[in-house]
């Protein structure tokens, strides 16, 4: 919980926009879905965190590392499209908690 706590608070301190709202990288959103930071709170402490997003390209971490820029455009596009499949089940899952049958 603590963990979740602080990566909350760094990424509002790096990368909240202007609605207050940031990537919420749990396993269902993925990075896709921007939330308040109190969401992203309860997102990733319900559905936990993806395991393979190591590095927080979305959320601040390398963002003044021009040196390491091949190495985030890497990790970001493995993100993006490493698991469409599990992607598309995922907000299945979403749609269908938001609209039941």
């Amino acid at each position: 919980m603590d963990g979740v706590r602080k990566f909350a608070q760094y990424a509002e301190d790096n990368v909240k926009d202007e609605d207050g709202k940031i990537r919420c990288p749990c396993m269902v959103c993925s990075n896709v879905c921007r939330l308040t930071i109190k969401e992203v709170e309860t997102h990733l402490l319900h559905k936990g965190m993806r395991s393979d997003y190591t590095k927080w390209v979305y959320h601040g971490e390398g963002d003044d590392e021009d040196e390491n820029e091949d190495e985030d455009d890497d990790i970001e596009d493995e993100n993006e499209t490493g698991d469409i499949d599990m992607d598309l089940d995922d907000m299945l899952v979403v749609l269908n908690d938001l609209m039941p049958p």
